[in-house]
């Protein structure tokens, strides 16, 4: 049995897919970061085992962080903006080296840290700053947790999008190869034998085609 959190939240079929990913996206601010991540990858995983499109922003942001290659979110800077005014707001301190140093000049020095260090060892920064801080009990409210800090996108959540075929990007088409009508479509016009072969690896399957294919598959769905 395939489960989207600790034993709960079934995504055996396709329905249990979408209506998990429903229930989470209504109920967001009831789970932990972590576990908004961990259930956002299963999800994820079940849906693409299965074959079924997802367009939901909040498995787009929280599923990126395990994803190898993944950069930095453009809104990252906005994010710790939040982070200033909510030190600003709550006189916050903490503890640097056995000095008390303010909150908004430890998030002044992590923002121009992090273009040298990597994705993963900003969200590490941006985690252990919340906790010195005690800003962990405002995520969702005055700032957003470090996930969606670090690769969350607020108006865009697909901004790490790269155009594959035409102007489909990866995200386009993993979704066409889990739609039914779209494989119809593509298998009428680059044959069944290629529909086949989309549909279980879209991405691998577009990377081997050639200029001139791609842009008509992307013409295509």
């Amino acid at each position: 049995m395939h489960y989207a959190l600790k034993n709960r939240y079934p995504i055996e079929t396709d329905r249990q897919v979408k209506t998990a990913c429903v229930y989470f996206k209504k109920n967001l601010h009831r789970f932990s970061p972590n576990d908004r991540v961990t259930a956002a990858c299963n999800i994820e995983k079940r849906a693409a085992d299965l074959g079924v499109a997802l367009s939901e922003d909040w498995v787009t942001n929280y599923s990126r962080p395990l994803k190898e290659g993944s950069p930095i979110s453009p809104d990252f800077r906005r994010s710790m903006e939040m982070r200033k005014q909510a030190c600003l707001t709550h006189k916050v301190k903490v503890n640097v080296g056995g000095k008390q140093v303010e909150g908004t000049g430890v998030v002044e020095a992590l923002v121009k840290q992090a273009s040298d260090l990597s994705p993963l060892e900003v969200l590490s920064a941006v985690q252990e700053f919340d906790k010195l801080a005690n800003l962990e009990h405002h995520y969702d409210t005055l700032i957003p947790d470090p996930y969606m800090a670090v690769f969350g996108g607020y108006t865009n959540p697909e901004y790490d999008a790269v155009k594959l075929a035409g102007d489909k990007t990866q995200y386009d088409l993993t979704r066409a190869s889990r739609t039914p009508e779209t494989l119809e479509k593509v298998a009428k016009s680059l044959g069944k034998k290629f529909a086949d072969a989309f549909g279980k690896d879209p991405l691998g399957t577009v990377s081997a085609l050639g200029a001139a294919e791609r842009a008509a598959l992307g013409e295509v769905i």
